[in-house]
């Protein structure tokens, strides 16, 4: 009887793999993604690493960045292949939140100085359960009022800024002349 060496890869066994992520709950405006994965094994070059966004793109790269186009809630997978046969995988969870959207309208565009009360109507949408509302009037005054009246000291020409701050700090600003 002949005795010889057989190698058996185990292809159930997956490693622990642990996704790391700069910030796993962004906004929508500026999201960018750095991924990373670490694991107790060494895996050799010859390792084919592919990670899955959950929003149908893909990537190659062993510590990717990517930029969400839309709001949600994404299921990211990183699998290892090697070459022999052999996959690991690991999934975690990223959020992204969708920014609010700035919006107001004044009860009138042109006063006279004398008598002024202008309200400012706060049309924002998508503010999310705790928002901040930042007026500023143009004359170095500001608020944090929903949607306030205000009197003008002085006349001339003034930008009102409107900045809002949802849910994780995602913000919007309009501005109107």
């Amino acid at each position: 009887m002949d005795v010889g060496l057989l190698d058996i890869n185990d292809s159930t066994k997956n490693e622990r793999i642990a996704i790391g992520v700069t910030d796993s709950i962004q906004c929508l405006k500026g999201n960018s993604f750095d991924f990373t994965y670490s694991s107790s094994k060494t895996y050799g070059p010859a390792a084919q690493v592919t990670w899955i966004f959950g929003d149908s793109q893909t990537s190659t790269a062993r510590q990717p960045s990517h930029t969400y186009l839309d709001s949600g809630t994404f299921l990211v997978k990183v699998k290892i292949d090697e070459k022999e046969g052999c996959i690991d995988s690991s999934d975690m969870i990223v959020r992204v939140i969708k920014n609010p959207t700035a919006l107001f309208s004044t009860s009138d565009s042109v006063n006279c100085l004398q008598g002024n009360n202008i309200l400012f109507q706060n049309l924002s949408k998508d503010i999310g359960t705790n928002p901040v509302f930042i007026w500023e009037f143009g004359d170095g005054k500001s608020t944090g009022i929903k949607s306030p009246n205000y009197v003008y000291n002085g006349s001339g020409n003034f930008t009102i800024n409107l900045i809002v701050t949802g849910d994780f700090g995602c913000t919007d600003t309009t501005s109107r002349a």
